[in-house]
């Protein structure tokens, strides 16, 4: 006979989510092509909510996803959805198979959109999945409900997200009967996954041990926006100095959003425009929209004095 799963366990109101996309980097300029949402309450799903979504680009692998230029062009571009999705993801726990990677773009999205609220808690099935399937030969979402008789539509965003929450039902299950009576031990604050998920992708951070002090600081002004561009450019230069192996892409991420076109920044926005130690809330595109900042920070730098930019280390 089934264990019962404790109230504690199933409390919360659960939100899956599910996005097919155009590759596999939200820093590099993909985007999502489709969404779906699915909302799972005391272990029953109770709505389900999906679109496709105009990335403004190509949309990458058709072969994988099903989803034509054509069929995207027609759909509604992120930034219209962004109060259907927050309305369903507020106050909910974040659920998906390997959040981490949907937590990347959707936390991409939600900065283009000019908001970064994102869900407090997040629970990762996959995670779980390792953990209370340990008989399996691997864990793909695919091979999870295979396993578990679960009918399955792969890389279509509504079928991943409906089966994803069946998935969730029957590991809380077996995490009920591991001896787990709430969900302390089997999620994680969102941010806190967010984090870890973009330091994978990085070779050399503010963390990195066995920096040099103005490498550090090179790497913290970068992080959290201080100084505006002129702080950047300072920065920069410092992590140029210092032989940092993210100094390249760095740059780049810079040129994209002030001096050049690119699908992650939009329209340009010359250096010329802005001053050091400004502000980047006070930027102004061509167009009087405020400026995006780097993937990875906030959409405004923070209200906090701005220390010094670090020195460039003498050659």
């Amino acid at each position: 006979m089934p264990h019962a799963i404790p109230t504690g366990l199933v409390a919360d109101r659960f939100v899956v989510l599910d996005c097919e996309t155009t590759g596999f980097s939200p820093e590099r300029g993909d985007r999502m092509v489709s969404l779906a949402l699915v909302t799972v309450e005391r272990g029953v799903i109770t709505e389900r909510w999906t679109s496709l979504v105009d990335p403004g680009r190509d949309t990458g692998p058709v072969h994988i996803h099903g989803i034509t230029n054509a069929e995207a062009a027609a759909a509604p571009r992120f930034a219209t959805l962004v109060p259907e999705i927050l309305r369903r993801l507020d106050g909910a726990v974040l659920v998906a198979h390997n959040v981490g990677f949907d937590l990347r773009f959707l936390s991409m999205e939600l900065e283009l959109a000019g908001t970064d609220r994102l869900p407090e808690i997040a629970l990762d099935t996959l995670r779980l999945a390792r953990r209370f399937l340990p008989e399996l030969d691997n864990h793909r979402l695919t091979t999870c409900v295979a396993a578990l008789g679960i009918p399955h539509r792969a890389h279509r965003a509504d079928s991943d997200a409906e089966v994803t929450a069946v998935l969730l039902t029957e590991l809380l299950r077996r995490a009920a009967e591991d001896g787990h009576t709430d969900l302390s031990r089997l999620s994680a604050p969102a941010e806190d996954v967010l984090r870890q998920e973009r330091r994978k992708r990085v070779r050399c951070d503010a963390e990195t041990e066995g920096l040099t002090t103005g490498h550090r600081e090179a790497h913290l002004v970068i992080a959290e926006w201080w100084g505006g561009a002129g702080g950047w450019l300072a920065a920069l230069e410092t992590l140029r100095a210092e032989g940092c192996p993210e100094a390249g892409r760095l740059w780049g991420w810079f040129g994209g959003m002030l001096c050049g076109e690119t699908s992650v920044f939009g329209p340009p926005s010359p250096v010329s425009r802005v001053s050091p130690g400004r502000c980047c809330r006070s930027w102004r595109r061509p167009d009087h929209r405020p400026a995006r900042p780097a993937p990875g920070t906030r959409p405004h730098c923070r209200t906090a004095p701005t220390p010094p930019a670090p020195a460039t280390p003498a050659r």
